[in-house]
């Protein structure tokens, strides 16, 4: 959903996937990144930090603290036509 703009949808699906696996530090970070699309910056900021929590590996890890430090457009929508 994401990929294809559907960002509510995407939170929606998220969400749940973060209810059966709150560990995760790359759902944790995906669900960040849809937060941050639908305007909801201060849950996309807490799920960035979660993600941070959980030991993600280095790349992760990189990407993840780029988007906490306002270099937020690697978050951009990837339309697939």
């Amino acid at each position: 959903y994401y990929k294809l703009g559907r960002f509510d949808d995407a939170v929606e699906q998220l969400e749940t996937a973060v209810e059966l696996k709150p560990d995760d530090p790359t759902i944790n970070d995906h669900l960040g990144d849809a937060y941050w699309q639908i305007g909801r910056y201060h849950e996309a900021r807490f799920q960035w930090h979660r993600a941070l929590s959980f030991n993600p590996t280095e790349d992760l890890r990189s990407s993840v603290e780029a988007k906490i430090n306002e270099q937020v457009p690697s978050v951009a929508p990837v339309f697939v036509n």
